[in-house]
């Protein structure tokens, strides 16, 4: 008989958390609803009636399991105004929280570190302001994370480190300041990292060098000194690489030679100096090299015309000099030679001018391409007055 009763308290107990566990939902639900003027949302089925969960009539973008509890939230698109309330973090048991493409203003909430099942959080293309919270630093079972086109501010907490499980990170076109924090090193499952069109500051930490598993690595449009860390070479499988648009010195590391797999270079618009590096060569996957506005010297390598894959290379406003490699005609799949703004390029050989006639490029009409490259070479790079027509370049 004693045990009767215990079985039945049990069920009790176990019926009553379940009851609290969907009334618990329902709220959160009803909150955000409110919070961002629900009644103009543009797909609002069911919303506010019923069982959130119901398999006939349950509430528009809500998933469940079985048990009915809510597993994902996916109101991307859907006119969402306002501000995500705290009560969100009542929703412990979400794996997908999606409201990108909405116009969610306001912070991030701490409550979003209780969403510890989460593994897809999607709130990009949204008015957030504020700092990313530390506490996000809590998601470990998180896999995608996409904050981009917001207008966040602040820097990138430390504890996203912690987000061992991480694959995807988007930070980009917003207003994060500081370093990169060097325990993004953590992430060693990461195969996108995202971080452009902010103004971060500091040096690119050679922690990178662990992220063995990055297809796309951008970092451009920042703030970003010192040089390019050799631990890069260590990013075998790199198809985009974009540090463009930095404040990057020193030398092109003679590793990049090892990311045989990339499709797209993007170092313009640095101050990156020496000499373009012969291991250039080994990146014959490569269709675009954006090497212009830096200060770099000496000749073009030859090995560049290993690059047979090549559509767009841009080595102007440089201080390149010597003769141009004939090995540039190998380069059949080019659309865009630009080697305007150097020191002193030039070749005697006729097939390689008719080729850089057929593929450069002249802002002049009535001027050849190699005419023009003649023309806008600065003979006397010693005195610094290359760095004229880089200025007149990028104010235009």
């Amino acid at each position: 008989m004693k045990s009767k009763k215990i079985v039945i308290i049990l069920l009790a107990l176990l019926l009553n958390s379940t009851l609290l566990l969907a009334d618990a939902q329902r709220d959160a639900l009803v909150a955000l609803y409110n919070s961002t003027d629900g009644d103009n949302w543009n797909y609002k089925d069911n919303w506010k009636s019923g069982d959130p969960c119901d398999k006939v009539n349950g509430w528009y973008g809500v998933y469940c399991n079985d048990e009915g509890v809510i597993v994902g939230l996916d109101l991307h698109s859907n006119n969402l105004i306002g501000t995500i309330p705290t009560t969100i973090g009542n929703l412990t048991n979400l794996k997908h929280l999606g409201l990108r493409y909405n116009e969610l203003t306001g912070p991030i909430p701490t409550q979003i570190g209780n969403l510890t099942s989460l593994e897809y959080l999607y709130l990009q293309n949204n008015q957030l302001t504020g700092s990313i919270p530390a506490e996000i630093g809590n998601l470990t079972s998180l896999k995608h994370l996409y904050l981009q086109n917001n207008q966040l501010t602040g820097s990138i907490p430390a504890e996203i480190g912690n987000l061992t499980s991480l694959k995807h990170l988007y930070l980009s076109d917003n207003q994060l300041t500081g370093a990169i924090p060097t325990e993004i090193g953590n992430l060693t499952s990461l195969e996108l990292l995202i971080l452009d069109n902010n103004q971060l500051t500091g040096s690119i930490p050679i922690t990178i060098g662990n992220l063995t598993s990055l297809g796309e690595f951008d970092l451009g449009d920042n703030k970003l000194t010192g040089t390019i860390p050799t631990e890069i070479g260590n990013l075998t499988n790199l198809y985009y690489l974009y540090l463009d648009n930095n404040q990057l010195t020193g030398t092109i590391p003679t590793q990049i030679g090892n990311l045989t797999n990339l499709y797209y270079l993007y170092l313009n618009n640095n101050q990156l100096t020496g000499t373009i590096p012969t291991q250039i060569g080994n990146l014959t996957s490569l269709q675009s090299l954006y090497l212009f506005s830096n200060q770099l010297t000496g000749s073009i390598p030859a090995t560049i015309g290993n690059l047979t894959s090549l559509k767009y290379l841009i080595l102007s406003y440089n201080q390149l000099i010597g003769t141009i490699p004939s090995s540039i005609i190998s380069l059949d799949k080019l659309y865009i030679l630009n080697l305007e703004n150097n020191c002193n390029l030039q070749t005697s050989d006729s097939a390689l001018q008719e080729f850089i006639n057929d593929k450069g490029y002249s802002n002049d009409t009535y001027i050849t391409p190699y005419q023009y490259i003649l023309d806008t070479n600065t003979h006397d790079c010693s005195n610094g007055s290359i760095l004229v027509p880089v200025i007149m370049y990028l104010l235009n």
